[in-house]
């Protein structure tokens, strides 16, 4: 008698079940729920209402649901990077780069660079208040520039630059470049961008 390969669940566990003739309703595996990240569903708009979910990270079973609610003009820029902003960085080092700002975890949503949201693939985010650490494979596929970075969250957003330098020596010109070619990622897809007549 060998268990459901899919997990049955309720409010607060999962397991696997026993599903073929002759069960004697033993299970398998049952454990607490392991609740996830915010993952959001659809963007709020300025009028339009959106959603995000919590899910468990083991059967996926979805946790919590929250409305993101439009918005509107009150939509502005509130948080201050507290740490790590303006930092400038020798193109194709071998390192991450950690940015803090003091918006409250559970309220971030998304990261944009150039006007383009980042895959959360590359960095990672920690609370106190908002810790957020890009990959080195991120960091070392930048090329050259000045890149505006914007942090998402439900009721408003805070901006740093980061500057990528051909050398250590390229520091004091740096403020001159913008909207470089780079890596950028919209949903699940690597996009790599070439400026745009005019940038």
């Amino acid at each position: 008698m060998l268990p459901d390969t899919s997990w049955t669940h309720d409010a607060t566990h999962h397991w696997h079940a026993c599903t073929s003739s002759g069960c004697d309703g033993t299970v398998q595996d049952k454990g607490e729920h392991t609740e996830g990240q915010w993952i959001v569903d659809q963007m709020p708009t300025e009028t339009t209402d959106g959603m995000r979910h919590k899910e468990c990270t083991v059967c996926g079973r979805i946790l919590k649901t929250q409305t993101l609610s439009a918005t509107g003009l009150s939509y502005r820029e509130i948080y201050v990077v507290i740490k790590g902003s303006n930092q400038t960085i020798q193109k194709g080092a071998d390192r991450t780069v950690t940015i803090h700002i003091d918006g409250e975890l559970d309220n971030f949503l998304w990261v944009k660079v150039q006007g383009m949201t980042i895959e959360e693939k590359y960095y990672t985010r920690k609370s106190g208040s908002t810790i957020l650490t890009f990959t080195e494979e991120y960091i070392s596929n930048l090329a050259a520039g000045t890149y505006e970075m914007t942090f998402g969250y439900t009721n408003g957003y805070g901006r740093t630059t980061l500057i990528i330098v051909d050398s250590v020596d390229s520091v004091a010109s740096s403020q001159n470049w913008t909207n470089p070619t780079m890596l950028l990622v919209e949903g699940h897809a690597d996009m790599p961008r070439s400026p745009k007549t005019g940038e």
